[in-house]
Formats: C-alpha cells, sequence, structure tokens
C-alpha cells in the first residue's frame, strides 16, 4: 500500500522545499503541476494550469 504520490507531511514537505530550492536556481525552465509542487493532482487541472503557464510563456 505504498502511496505513489507524496503524502502531505512534514517529512516531504521538507524534501519539496529542497527541491524548490534547486528549482528556483535554473533559469529558463518552467516547472508545473505535480512535478513543480511535489503533490497530487486531478489531471484536467494540471492541463489547465499548462495551458495557461504556455499562453504565458509564448506572449
Amino acid at each position: 500500500m505504498e502511496p505513489y504520490y507524496p503524502v502531505n507531511n512534514e517529512r516531504n514537505q521538507s524534501l519539496y522545499q529542497q527541491y524548490k530550492a534547486l528549482a528556483d536556481r535554473e533559469e529558463n525552465v518552467l516547472f508545473g503541476g505535480r512535478l513543480a509542487e511535489y503533490k497530487y493532482y486531478d489531471m484536467a487541472p494540471v492541463i489547465r494550469q499548462a495551458m495557461d503557464a504556455a499562453q504565458r510563456e509564448l506572449r
């Protein structure tokens, strides 16, 4: 019964903060959805967020 997505607990929140600090140092890279926030999302909202981000970046 191992979860496939990070469980919202102190350990995973700490891990997320470490990943975010590394990601914030990257240039010309966009992180979005599950990867960016290190948590579970239903796919429909993630697709909408990706489309919105693409429109913002392509302007």
